[in-house]
Formats: C-alpha cells, structure tokens, sequence
C-alpha cells in the first residue's frame, strides 16, 4: 500500500515516482521497499554519458572509452569519488574525505545509479518532455537509438549514435553532436539530417538528453534481491538508500513499480529480464552488438552477480541533501 492505495499494478492514480520518494518511510511493513532516499527529492541528476577515464578519477564525457572491468563494488567505490566520499567495506560506513577534483560540498551525494532511477529517466524519455514529445522524429522513431561505436568488441566510445534504433551492419555513426564518423575517424562534417541522427541517441531527442542508455556497454545498477552480495566484491552492502532493495514484499517479488521493467515489458520489444533471486543483480540497456533490436532504455538483465566480467559500465546520480 501507498497513501492508503493498493499498489498491485492496477492502481490508476498519479503519485510520485518511486526514485523521488522518502523510502526511509515504511509502505509495505518494510522501509526502502519503494525505492527512494531518505528524504524526498525535488530532483537529482543524472551521468550524461556512461563513465570514461578511471575507477580512481571517472569522468563524464563524450568521446571518450566507456570504463568497464569492474565489478558492483568497485563501480560503486568510483561513483562515490565524484561526492569526495569513501566506502568501508567492512564496517559499511560511508565518510566524507573531500575531493578537489570535483568541488562538490558534503551535502551533495554521488551514488551508482540504482534501477529505479534509470526507470525515472527511462520514464521522461516517454514523457512529452523527452524524444517522445519531440516533433523532430516521426512515431517510428520514437525509441531511443543505439550506440554501437567500438573500440574493441568490450569496449564503446561515449556519446555516440548509429542513427537508428537497431544495430545495423552500417559502419557509420555520429557524435553526440552530429559530427559523422565512420569506423576509424570523425570529420568535421556535420550536417541538420545527420544531428538529428545523432542526437536521436538521447533522451530528449535534442543535444542536451542522456546518451548511451541504449546500446554502449551495459550498465550495472545498484538493486539487489534479498541482500545477496553474491560475486559484487561487496563484503557488507551500504545504507539502503543506495540500493533497491527487493524482497517479496515488493511490487512483483523481483520488480518494483517505477523501475521500467515489468510495467514496460516489450517496450519497442525490449527484453525484459527481472532480477533473479539466486543471482541478486541488474543490469540495464544492452550491448552495442545486441542482436534482433532486442537491447534498449527498457532492457533489463538479469544473470548476473555483481562480478567483473568485462561489459559492464555504470552511471552515478548526485542528489542534494
């Protein structure tokens, strides 16, 4: 229940979404089993690009090598480098240090983005605030389109767009800003046609939109059945606040409402896995060689156990205390 409402998926009320709630608050006979921080948010923000650079000194650009080779906890380590702040991995205590890398004071909390909150962004995509209200692309463009600029097989270059929502066998792409590249190299040749192409890759459908939620590496996200650490490199997991925590309590056992999965299943035939009980972890958005245009902002993956496996990147979200 929420506010005295029955949440068992065919409650039509409006209410706040799940990664904006107090879910210090207890719903369902358990606290955090909404999602949510421990307060309410007015908003937070969102990596634009999947995370480049290092685990020691992560970066938020385009053009640049999406990092990949760490497992939850370590990817989760590097997010909290952004708020200058540090993770016990033994007492579970989060402490603030300060980094002058980023200037960013102590009330202001970077965290791996946990799977509710990719539902939010995956949710405004939708809305008449993202690609979905964007005039500039017809009804069969809708979805957001994939990136599939390689490096090497395990590793995606940031910010990029094939121009389409599938993968194709077209070796062309285009830069987040509508630069055109082929394979090896980018001009300087851009083009209105070839912007709009590009930028089809993000949320909004325009320049200032998140990229690389569709194809890229996959992105790992903090929502963990049952506190099962499994292989994450986790020895004890954080506050709850940092994490989905799913239990049978929850929406649908192994989903919760907002997270853009059992409510969006099929989405442009997105494939929805929903997180596996023996295995505790998710996964979120496909590869950039997803076959069948089964990859996309409403995909979801499910055999994984917080490892290292060498595909898998992450986001970080900063909120405001």
């Amino acid at each position: 229940y929420r506010n005295g409402i029955k949440d068992d998926g065919t409650n039509k009320n409006y209410y706040t979404h799940s990664a904006f709630r107090d879910g210090s608050t207890v719903y369902n006979e358990e606290s955090y089993d909404i999602g949510g921080w421990d307060v309410e948010l007015t908003g937070m923000w969102f990596s634009k690009f999947e995370m480049s650079g290092t685990s020691n000194s992560p970066q938020i650009l385009p053009e640049k090598a999406s990092i990949v080779t760490l497992n939850a906890k370590d990817a989760f380590d590097a997010a909290l480098k952004i708020s200058g702040e540090e993770f016990n991995n033994e007492t579970g205590e989060i402490k603030y240090i300060g980094n002058s890398e980023y200037g960013l004071s102590n009330n202001v909390k970077s965290h791996l983005i946990k799977n509710t909150e990719w539902g939010a962004a995956a949710y405004l995509s939708q809305s008449k605030y993202g690609k979905k209200g964007n005039p500039n692309y017809n009804d069969i463009n809708k979805e957001i389109y994939i990136n599939t600029a390689t490096i090497v097989r395990s590793t995606t270059v940031t910010g990029r767009s094939s121009g389409m929502p599938n993968k194709t066998s077209s070796k062309k792409s285009y830069m987040y800003n509508g630069i055109i590249c082929d394979e090896s190299s980018c001009t300087n040749e851009k083009n209105p046609e070839s912007v709009i192409s590009a930028t089809g890759a993000s949320t909004s459908g325009t320049i200032y939109g998140i990229y690389d939620m569709h194809g890229g590496v996959i992105d790992e996200v903090m929502s963990i059945h049952s506190n099962l650490i499994s292989n994450s490199g986790f020895n004890i997991l954080p506050e709850t606040k940092y994490y989905d925590k799913l239990t049978s309590k929850n929406f649908k056992g192994n989903v919760m409402l907002g997270d853009a999965t059992w409510e969006t299943q099929r989405w442009y035939s997105d494939y929805p896995a929903f997180v596996d009980p023996s295995k505790g972890w998710s996964e979120r958005g496909g590869y950039a060689d997803e076959s069948g245009g089964k990859g996309g902002i409403f995909y979801s993956y499910n055999d994984f156990r917080g490892n290292t496996w060498g595909r898998g990147n992450f986001r970080f979200g900063l909120v405001i205390e």
